[in-house]
């Protein structure tokens, strides 16, 4: 399974073609299975009243190498075993409400990872990883009487993770989007996001006992616009500013623009 699409909401809206930022990344670095790299695993949930759940899950750790040593070492994503990828335990506590006639949708959750697994530390010697984040959407409008999910949402997330072992150690978003903006397009998306990445402080100290200053954080702001071609199909062209684009010294601020065709089948 990719726990990437269980856990935390990670895809804003529920939408992949609204995600930005690397909110969504700091579980995923701290081992929890993300496509193309999925890993055995098994998840349980238990709902209870007035819209809480109790979602909690065991999996095989992503490789600590990373996806790619993963992707090169696991087949079809069924092994079990791998070296040094162990248990990674995550357990997660949340309120989800869906948007009907009498409310609108709300969604507000947080969880924590711990990853058996030894990391190489970036000071030396090795550690187990871990990564928490708490992530809320809200329904701020809803013009229509009949598709309820229509509407003005506003949302904030905020992950972290070891400082020792993990690039990236805190992360955090702020983001406003609109499902179907226009009434003569009820299932397009629109997304404005702020985000902000520290990178680790242990990563930095590492690169300053060679000499090497380098950045501390990155700041994005983007924009995106998701077009719903037809069942399962969507495009969405955005525009995103970066400041500090790279960990590294020496890259001015950038424009990236892009295009993604999205299929789901």
């Amino acid at each position: 399974m990719q726990n990437y699409l269980h856990f935390a909401g990670l895809i804003t809206g529920g939408n992949p073609t609204l995600t930005t930022g690397l909110v969504s990344l700091l579980p995923v670095q701290a081992g929890l299975s993300a496509e193309p790299a999925t890993t055995p695993g098994v998840n349980v949930q238990i709902n209870g009243k007035k819209s809480l759940y109790l979602l909690g899950g065991v999996q095989r750790s992503l490789n600590p190498r990373g996806i790619a040593e993963e992707i090169r070492t696991n087949g079809i994503g069924l092994d079990w075993h791998q070296h040094n990828a162990k248990a990674l335990d995550i357990g997660e506590v949340g309120i989800r409400r869906k948007a009907s006639p009498t409310q609108r949708r709300f969604w507000a959750r947080a969880g924590y990872l711990y990853n058996m697994s030894d990391y190489d530390r970036f000071l030396g010697g090795s550690d187990h990883n871990y990564s928490y984040y708490a992530l809320i959407d809200y329904q701020a409008t809803r013009p229509d009487n009949q598709l309820f999910f229509r509407g003005l949402y506003l949302g904030a997330s905020y992950s972290a993770a070891r400082k020792s072992v993990s690039a990236f150690s805190h992360a955090g978003e702020i983001r406003a989007y609109y499902v179907g903006p226009f009434n003569a397009r009820p299932t397009d998306s629109l997304n404005l996001t702020v985000s902000y990445n520290r990178f680790s402080e242990d990563l930095h100290a590492s690169y300053a006992l060679r000499g090497i200053d380098t950045a501390r954080h990155q700041v994005g702001i983007s924009g995106a616009y998701a077009v719903h071609l037809g069942p399962g199909v969507r495009i969405a062209p955005a525009l995103q500013y970066v400041f500090n684009p790279t960990f590294l010294p020496g890259y001015k601020n950038v424009l990236l623009g892009s295009a993604s065709l999205f299929l789901a089948f």
